[in-house]
């Protein structure tokens, strides 16, 4: 397998697998998108460490990862990418097993639908904490292990240029992951 991520270590926050599926739509065991990412770097030979705030959930993605030959050990870590103290010891944890970092995917997402006139302030908190607190914090912990080169993604959504008019509070989250985003491009390049 002639890859450019072979053997990289690959950090993934939101990588639950069936965490945020509708069993209706997808199944019950269906992956969502941080388990898929996890599952496509695997396959191209990357070293899989999947993070969510359900550690069961991330356990199951890490387990659907043994299925690609050739691929070292995977790891699932319990993450609440709104804790900065836990962020950073899962990260020291990566250090010391692997001794670097190379790929980062900013996941971690939440989204509930409510009429703007009716969204709670827990809502609209909840929201920015997860989806764009989050990224700003793993984003600012990674920097360090990133000096010698490597790549940060951030999982962003189409509500950030398309609004909804029932996800006022999730679109404000995702349009300020696209700024941060390009913001902190600019500023470690």
């Amino acid at each position: 397998m002639d890859t450019p991520i072979l053997g990289k270590v690959a950090f993934i926050t939101g990588a639950g697998y069936g965490a945020g599926c509708d069993p209706k739509n997808q199944g019950e065991h269906a992956p969502n998108m941080g388990a898929a990412i996890a599952q496509r770097l695997a396959k191209m030979g990357a070293v899989v460490v999947a993070t969510d705030v359900n550690e069961e959930a991330a356990k199951t993605t890490v387990s659907t990862l043994a299925t690609y030959p050739g691929n070292p050990e995977h790891f699932a870590y319990r993450l609440d990418v709104t804790d900065k103290g836990e962020i950073e010891d899962v990260l020291a944890k990566v250090k010391e097993k692997y001794g670097r970092l190379d790929i980062v995917c900013c996941n971690a997402g939440v989204s509930s639908m409510a009429p703007f006139e009716k969204l709670s302030e827990k809502e609209w908190d909840f929201n920015v904490d997860v989806n764009m607190k989050g990224v700003f914090l793993c984003m600012q912990a990674v920097v360090p292990y990133l000096k010698k080169g490597g790549r940060i993604v951030n999982t962003c959504s189409m509500a950030a240029i398309k609004p909804d008019p029932t996800l006022a509070h999730y679109t404000a989250s995702k349009f300020g992951v696209l700024g941060l985003t390009k913001a902190a491009a600019i500023g470690l390049a």
